[in-house]
């Protein structure tokens, strides 16, 4: 592992189906790395040679692999960084072992986007005391007010102080499914994540502006255009485009719908860094006020 800091910025890319996406996003993270004086890595093969569980599974891993830097921030792909975001470690207090954003509960975009888009009416008043104990977490001791469920798009670790932690759950996840059957739902990263170290007193909440997920806010209004811009026919060119890695980019940015851009960009003024999740397209859209324009 080349070094020249004690800092890494950290992206996964695991198979020929990210590599597209992987191109587009590299110059960003590139100058975004520096920008923070950090080396940066990508994650190629499998944390988990054996493959026990789940590529998301096993970013959970990831620290692990890193224990060479006091620091490490991790960053999916579908994210697009504004111009204005600070260092990311500036946000990582001293006494925290990993950080993350939390989910915005009860807010009306995150609320409508279980309704008109997940479909999941039973997921709209679900707190984050259910969200652990529906996926078989033992809470007792735990104050619920100290609970947050994540979103694992964006977190920072201390790998000398949570990796043997992360790595020590990750063996014993096959265990923890067999003995308890509301724990085999879990195929991602997050919980694992959330739950230990929070139980263990590492976390800290992450400024949420460093993963602002569009699809928790573009409900608002369930009828706008840009809640039902899935619909739009341009919308469905540029995914098309972008499915095909032989199309050029440039005709994604050039078919992508205005209105969808001019609302990235509005996200983008009063946020760090802007998240797709939700499979919703960013290849191809060059932002102003973002790290790809």
């Amino acid at each position: 592992m080349d070094r020249g800091s004690n800092r890494a910025v950290i992206l996964m890319a695991i198979g020929n189906r990210y590599e597209a996406q992987l191109n587009y996003v590299l110059p960003q993270y590139t100058r975004y790395a520096e920008f923070c004086g950090a080396d940066l890595h990508i994650v190629r093969q499998a944390p988990d040679p054996a493959n026990a569980h789940s590529v998301a599974t096993q970013k959970i891993l990831i620290p692990g692999l890193f224990t060479g830097y006091s620091e490490i921030a991790f960053f999916d792909l579908d994210i697009i960084l504004s111009d204005i975001a600070p260092s990311i470690f500036d946000y990582f207090p001293e006494d925290a072992g990993f950080s993350a954003c939390t989910s915005p509960r009860g807010e009306i975009g995150y609320t409508n986007s279980f309704l008109y888009y997940h479909k999941l009416p039973e997921k709209v008043h679900e707190t984050n005391v259910d969200y652990f104990a529906d996926r078989g977490f033992d809470l007792e001791g735990i104050d619920p007010e100290d609970l947050y469920s994540i979103n694992g798009g964006v977190w920072l670790a201390r790998p000398a102080i949570v990796s043997d932690l992360f790595c020590d759950t990750y063996a014993k996840i096959s265990e923890m499914k067999k003995n308890n059957e509301k724990m085999r739902q879990i195929i991602f990263d997050e919980e694992w994540f959330a739950y230990f170290s929070q139980k263990n007193g590492l976390f800290n909440l992450l400024d949420e502006r460093f993963n602002k997920q569009i699809i928790n806010y573009m409900f608002t209004d369930p009828e706008s255009k840009i809640a039902n811009v899935k619909s739009n026919v341009r919308y469905k060119l540029m995914r098309i485009f972008n499915k095909n890695n032989a199309i050029p980019i440039s005709f994604s940015h050039a078919i992508a719908p205005e209105f969808y851009v001019k609302y990235i960009e509005g996200l983008m003024e009063e946020n760090f860094a802007v998240h797709f999740a939700g499979g919703f397209e960013y290849m191809g859209i060059r932002p102003r006020g973002s790290y790809l324009a």
